[in-house]
């Protein structure tokens, strides 16, 4: 799946790069302006609130402020993938 191949290029540092993030073309949301990907499912655009640190991990509470959703073929599964989180 294209997603698939999307998602390993920010497995690692991103970079924004002649109107590219990572090599990918971007556009901005409409309210606090964040990259999003026109080509893919969709976006939320959500504000942080509050972080939450537990361990050696940090959870990031938001509001989404705004969201865009296009026809998708399903969520991105870290099943359907041949990769492993080690978290």
């Amino acid at each position: 799946r294209s997603s698939d191949l999307i998602a390993q290029k920010f497995f690692k540092h991103a970079e924004l790069r002649e109107g590219t993030l990572s090599g990918e073309a971007f556009e901005r949301t409409p309210i606090l302006g964040f990259p999003y990907f026109p080509h893919l499912a969709g976006f939320l655009e959500c504000r942080v609130t509050d972080e939450v640190d537990r361990g050696d991990h940090t959870v990031m509470v938001a509001q989404v402020v705004g969201a865009e959703l296009k026809s998708a073929e399903g969520p991105l599964l870290l099943s359907s993938t041949k990769w492993q989180y080690g978290g």
